[in-house]
């Protein structure tokens, strides 16, 4: 299949409401046939953006974080346009939580081919604008999801520690070729949740390979950066991270020894009625003392695994505090808990993705491999 996804594995939408001080000249999306809120890519290689009216474009981190965009109509709404055009639309790095109302701003460092981390901009909205007057213009809202997928680090007190990723992409080399199938198809959807499938490849001119990140290999040794130039290799049909479980993308992306690139990737539609799901979570009282029982309940679909259950705590503008409860116990919709036992602490998530005030907790469900979960409906305070 010829169609190709973005190589840069780095980083609804809507630009910042409010108005906006007179900065930097830009022109508007229309003078291209375009408007704010469209995706685009380039005729000359795959990265896809989405735009806003203020000349500035965003960068999709990877297929993954496309698919928690799901109503701007997937990869069938992505508009191609000359690279020049593209091109004048310049690249930016500052994003806030519109799903969650957070009015923090937060720079994105890219941290690693497929990874990011971000810090929050702990400048006032008036310095900011001192050190650029077009800033407010190139923060982009993004998703609870996505939001949720960035650690958190320390924050900048100034502009200038953020980095400038107003990069133009180079296009894949017409040199190269990679051709990947899945089940020896371009189209093998839809497919079952979970089901075993397997993925072929072939290159021409390259000595490398990488590909099949967040993609349920049944060999879980493989080295997903170190491919051979050609291979197959056996999946199942669903992420390792959490996502909208409407479809899955496997990519390879292959090089030549001066690092110029090819790749190629199959979207697989999952059929709707094999998904899992968590829901109606619940806990039995909005207000719980510590020593005393309460009821943790929920329901599921297609869950053919164990649950972990969190504690969550909303915290304001920075990452929330988590502890488990309790791991790997059966998907029975019913738990006990006494919250006179101790709970573990998860260091390592990323922040609440749903609207908890400062102090208030929430129930979360997780299938066994946290791809799957929910939370409470019903929000609750501890003493």
């Amino acid at each position: 299949m010829k169609n190709k996804w973005f190589l840069l594995l780095t980083p609804l939408l809507l630009i910042l409401s409010f108005l906006i001080p007179a900065g930097e000249p830009f022109s508007a999306p229309e003078e291209f046939g375009l408007k704010e809120g469209d995706l685009i890519r380039s005729d000359k290689d795959n990265d896809i953006f989405i735009i806003n009216e203020h000349d500035y474009k965003r960068l999709f981190l990877n297929p993954v974080i496309f698919n928690f965009y799901g109503h701007l109509g997937g990869f069938g709404n992505v508009k191609l346009i000359s690279q020049e055009t593209r091109d004048s639309f310049k690249t930016v790095s500052f994003f806030r939580n519109c799903e969650n109302n957070d009015q923090k701003v937060y720079a994105l460092e890219i941290t690693g081919e497929d990874t990011g981390t971000f810090h929050w901009l702990n400048v006032d909205g008036s310095a900011a604008v001192a050190e650029d007057a077009d800033f407010f213009r190139k923060v982009f809202c993004i998703n609870s999801k996505e939001f949720g997928w960035y650690n958190i680090d320390s924050p900048y007190t100034s502009l200038s520690q953020a980095p400038d990723y107003s990069f133009k992409v180079p296009p894949p080399s017409s040199s190269l070729s990679v051709e990947v199938k899945i089940n020896g198809s371009d189209n093998p959807g839809p497919i079952a949740w979970n089901s075993i499938l397997n993925v072929r490849w072939t290159s021409q001119n390259t000595v490398r390979c990488s590909g099949m990140h967040y993609i349920a290999l049944l060999d879980g040794g493989v080295d997903r950066d170190n491919l051979p130039t050609q291979g197959n290799l056996s999946f199942y049909g669903r992420n390792t991270v959490q996502s909208n479980l409407k479809n899955i993308t496997p990519q390879i992306l292959c090089w030549d020894k001066d690092d110029n690139y090819a790749d190629d990737y199959v979207l697989i539609p999952i059929k709707e009625e094999s998904v899992p799901s968590i829901k109606n979570v619940a806990i039995s009282s909005t207000k719980v003392n510590l020593g005393e029982n309460y009821q943790i309940i929920w329901e599921s679909e297609n869950l053919n695994s164990d649950v972990n259950i969190l504690l969550g705590k909303g915290e304001s503008g920075k990452k929330g505090d988590f502890w488990y409860i309790t791991k790997s116990i059966p998907n029975t919709g019913n738990y006990t808990w006494n919250t006179g036992i101790a709970v573990a602490p998860d260091t390592q998530r990323g922040t609440l993705n749903n609207n908890l005030q400062p102090g208030q907790y929430s129930i979360i469900i997780l299938n066994s491999d946290e791809t799957v979960f929910n939370y409470s409906l019903n929000n609750f305070e501890m003493k």
